[in-house]
């Protein structure tokens, strides 16, 4: 087949989409990409390329199809917007200075915000091609959870949109159960949707050695220091422990929350016991990941992130470690669910700093127990092989295709 995949981010930015990209090639499908340039999460374009090019790349065997975008800079709520009209514009017209529609099926990996997906539904119109979407956010509920205030004359233009897009495909994929019933509200047919979850990075995929003993206990947050991700409450927890000489914490990543975390970290005196090494390539993730006790995943309150599975979970049941969730909903009952750890409501900083307490009280027996039930879950339910396997039938078998130039609005 020749499949055309339309991604927001895509390499050399690490996302999950590589993978899939890679498992499509490895198994013969002749595969485009559809991506702007890299500029996540240092919020500017990757040395090497410009407004002025280049517009095609290659990735192992993929042909990619770039196009300049608004670079996200500062995370700001107008370079924010900006990004995302560049996106959609700019990602249009590359489709068009393709020249040839030819694809079977277009797969659009849906983060933020759902609009990355016009691109890809122009293109299905244009070629005839079978639409498949793997939403990893759900729009626009995670707007609200994200801090988004959005004015009350557009929320209601926003929902419409956002459910049309989700309407238009012919194949709806999740990253977790629980976002199903939203969609299915949203009227999308149940009968179209599966439930794809996300899974760890290849280099989680190796032995992993057992907790060890050591006199102090580092809990890590690990990945994206976004908005949605609570560094706030992290950080409170830390001010409440900082008298506690054991327990030290690091926040491995970047994103738009690390400057102001920085800045508390100052305020509140825990350079002693808080570091931030910025963020790291997958390869050395296994080295720092051995440096924790505990894994730290922290989301604000809401309703869209109750029903969100943070990619980095995945990651974090495969590093064979105890897990703490500050959060409500999905992660807390997989992790509880699993026997993988423990878990504190979202955005409560001393119910947070209890759990940490207790959990670097446990006999390192017990801790270990957890950290190999959370190993043993992840094999169960998470495994690349079965996942990659799963979005390619999905691509490939997927529904009826629409006629040129439809889009179901649900009307």
């Amino acid at each position: 087949m020749k499949v055309l995949v339309v991604s927001p981010a895509f390499w050399p930015e690490s996302f999950r989409i590589n993978d899939v990209v890679l498992h499509l090639v490895a198994h013969g499908h002749q595969v485009e990409v559809l991506a702007g340039h890299p500029h996540y999460p240092v919020g500017q374009f990757f040395p090497g390329f410009t407004w002025l090019g280049p517009f095609v790349d290659q990735y192992e065997g993929a042909t990619v199809l770039r196009f300049p975008q608004f670079p996200r800079g500062k995370g700001r709520k107008w370079e924010l917007l900006c990004q995302y009209v560049s996106f959609v514009t700019l990602g249009t017209l590359r489709v068009l200075l393709a020249g040839r529609f030819d694809w079977d099926a277009v797969f659009v990996f849906q983060s933020s915000p759902v609009t990355v997906a016009l691109p890809g539904l122009f293109a299905s119109s244009l070629a005839g091609a079978r639409r498949i979407i793997w939403v990893q956010d759900l729009w626009p509920e995670v707007m609200d959870d994200a801090g988004v205030q959005i004015p009350k004359g557009l929320l209601g233009p926003i929902r419409w949109l956002s459910h049309s897009i989700y309407r238009a495909f012919d194949r709806v994929l999740t990253q977790n159960e629980s976002m199903i019933p939203v969609l299915e509200e949203a009227g999308v047919e149940k009968s179209r949707m599966a439930n794809v979850y996300n899974w760890a990075d290849a280099c989680f995929d190796q032995p992993w050695r057992r907790l060890p003993e050591r006199t102090t206990f580092t809990v890590m947050v690990a990945g994206n220091l976004g908005r949605v991700q609570a560094i706030p409450t992290v950080l409170g927890a830390a001010k409440l422990l900082r008298d506690e000489p054991q327990i030290r914490w690091i926040l491995l990543g970047d994103g738009p929350m690390a400057g102001s975390s920085r800045e508390l970290i100052e305020q509140w005196g825990l350079g002693h016991c808080v570091e931030m090494p910025g963020s790291r390539p997958p390869s050395e993730m296994p080295a720092w990941y051995e440096r924790a006790d505990a894994m730290l995943v922290s989301l604000n309150s809401g309703e869209a992130l109750e029903r969100t599975v943070p990619s980095r979970l995945q990651g974090y049941l495969a590093s064979r470690r105890p897990i703490i969730v500050s959060g409500n909903g999905e992660a807390a009952r997989l992790v509880t669910l699993a026997g993988a750890g423990v878990a504190a409501p979202a955005e409560d900083a001393k119910a947070l700093a209890e759990q940490v307490m207790s959990l670097s009280r446990l006999p390192i027996e017990e801790r270990e127990r957890m950290a190999s039930a959370g190993l043993a879950f992840y094999k169960s339910h998470f495994s690349m092989q079965a996942c990659m396997d799963r979005i390619e039938a999905e691509i490939s078998g997927a529904s009826v295709v629409k006629p040129l130039g439809t889009f179901n609005s649900g009307q």
